[in-house]
C-alpha cells in the first residue's frame, strides 16, 4: 500500500497518465489505455518547450477539445505525413493516442523513436528532409 501511495504521488502533475511500475509506470501506460487519461494536460507543456526553443510553429496532431493556440502551440497538422512540406522544421508532435487509435495515418513514424516526451503523452519527433520527402510522395493514407 505505501509503495502504490509513494509510486502515485512521485509521479506528480502526471497523475492523470499513472500506471504503477509492473505494467512499465506512465512511460508504458499508453501501451495499456489512452481513453480517457488526456484532458489536454500537456499541450501547455508543449508551448513553453516550443517557447524554450523559440519555434513558431511546429507539426502537431493534438487530441484534445481544447484550442492549443491558447496554450502557445500554434501547429500545423501532419495528415498522416501529406502536410510534411517545410524542409526548413523538422519537428514533429503527435499525441500518443493519435498513434494508437490511427496507426496507419503515421506509418512515416514507423520504426523512429521519439527524441522527447512531453509529459508522458506527447511524443516529439525530429524528421530528416528525406523522412518528410518519403511521407509526403508515399500512396495516401487513411486520415482521422
Amino acid at each position: 500500500l505505501a509503495w502504490a501511495g509513494l509510486g502515485s504521488l512521485a509521479r506528480q502533475p502526471h497523475d492523470l497518465m499513472y500506471f504503477n511500475e509492473w505494467v512499465g509506470g506512465p512511460e508504458q501506460g499508453w501501451r495499456w489505455s489512452v481513453i480517457g487519461d488526456d484532458w489536454g494536460q500537456d499541450t501547455a507543456a508543449l508551448g513553453r518547450w516550443m517557447a524554450d526553443r523559440q519555434l513558431d510553429w511546429i507539426y502537431y496532431d493534438p487530441y484534445t477539445e481544447g484550442d492549443p493556440e491558447r496554450w502557445g502551440v500554434r501547429y500545423r497538422p501532419t495528415f498522416g505525413g501529406q502536410n510534411l512540406d517545410e524542409p526548413g522544421q523538422p519537428w514533429v508532435a503527435v499525441h500518443v493516442a493519435m498513434l494508437v487509435r490511427f496507426p496507419e495515418a503515421y506509418t512515416f513514424l514507423a520504426g523512429k523513436k521519439p527524441v522527447e516526451t512531453i509529459g508522458h503523452t506527447i511524443f516529439l519527433y525530429q524528421l530528416t528532409p528525406e523522412e518528410m520527402r518519403a511521407a509526403r510522395t508515399a500512396p495516401p493514407r487513411k486520415s482521422f
